[in-house]
């Protein structure tokens, strides 16, 4: 589901793990006002998140893209390496995810 918070578009994604198919992220540690998270650099055309993304064709805006960060992963929130410890697991992630308020007017 999604919300606004402080400005920031905030919303809630289930992601399948694709079997024999890895992520396809770039991330780096971020902090955003008072939040610590995983900034998304880039999105890799083929892997995880851009075949999750492929499905949100009816929904665009939650599509995962570049500059988006990772508030939560799997309810792991602020403590970074346990965040990508997460996503490395092979399981069905839950992501928190912030979008900063410029980039909620393009669609990526």
């Amino acid at each position: 589901h999604a919300r606004e918070q402080q400005n920031y578009f905030v919303y809630d994604v289930v992601l399948p793990v694709f079997e024999g198919c890895r992520l396809g992220i770039d991330v780096r540690p971020d902090t955003i006002a008072e939040y610590h998270g995983l900034s998304v650099i880039k999105v890799s055309p083929g892997h995880g998140v851009d075949r999750w993304n492929q499905t949100m064709q009816n929904n665009p805006t939650l599509r995962i893209r570049a500059g988006d960060c990772f508030m939560s992963v799997n309810g792991v929130t602020s403590d970074i390496k346990r965040m990508m410890d997460e996503l490395r697991v092979q399981q069905e992630l839950r992501l928190t995810v912030l979008r900063r308020p410029e980039a909620l007017g393009s669609a990526g």
